[in-house]
């Protein structure tokens, strides 16, 4: 009697643990696709309106073929985008390492709301989500955004003012859009305004959505590496 009860206990934990794997791999997939579908509707609205003749300045996927077919092939622009990655990366891990008291803040978020939510993702999960961040918003917010402002400020105050008006503005855009705390906004916004710049030093968006998702990956890499326990 005593061992039948044990083998009952003993099904009831595993059927339980399995349960909470089960369940933990459901809501890993859904945070992914989550990210996924949200960034997505980025590119489509992006390209929408585009296509819609709202906003076309080269027609983002004409542009993009230009890049991988064009007169630079696709791997001279990946080294590019690669090379446009590093500063964002180094001064990612500087700020990590140091640890000034203005990050705390965004510490604290990252411990307490990123890494619950993509400890259990595999690299590649992690990389899609970062592959669907750098095109999508890249798309939106430098091609469309910062293109637009650019196009409508060009005849009114010269190229060189309405690009840096142009690459502000649309950082500060993607700031906001960022905006979970004022650490995360300022650094978002710096973020914006530098891939706003690597867009115009490389006339192409496919640059900055690389630079983009190469620094997405390395953080996602760095958050589910983390064992904030030990950090306490």
């Amino acid at each position: 009697m005593v061992e039948h009860n044990e083998k009952i206990d003993n099904r009831a934990i595993s059927d339980g643990l399995e349960n909470d794997v089960v369940a933990s791999d459901i809501e890993r997939v859904n945070v992914v696709w989550t990210a996924v579908l949200v960034e997505g509707l980025f590119t489509v609205v992006a390209i929408g309106l585009s296509f819609l003749g709202i906003y076309d300045h080269d027609q983002p996927l004409v542009q993009l073929a230009k890049s991988l077919f064009g007169e630079w092939n696709g791997i001279r622009w990946l080294i590019f985008a690669t090379l446009a990655a590093i500063p964002m990366i180094a001064g990612h891990w500087l700020i990590d390492k140091t640890r000034p008291k203005f990050y705390q803040p965004m510490q604290d978020l990252v411990e307490k709301f990123f890494f619950p939510m993509f400890a259990q993702s595999s690299w590649v999960e992690l990389l899609v989500v970062s592959l669907a961040a750098g095109i999508g918003e890249e798309l939106l917010f430098r091609w469309c955004i910062q293109g637009y402002l650019n196009q409508l400020l060009f005849g009114l105050a010269g190229a060189v003012i309405a690009a840096v008006f142009a690459v502000t503005i649309s950082g500060v855009i993607f700031g906001l859009c960022h905006f979970v705390n004022r650490t995360y906004f300022v650094m978002a916004t710096m973020a914006g305004i530098y891939l706003g710049v690597v867009m115009l030093v490389f006339d192409s968006w496919f640059v900055a959505a690389i630079a983009h998702a190469a620094f997405d990956f390395y953080a996602l890499l760095m958050i589910k590496a983390m064992q904030p326990a030990s950090r306490e």
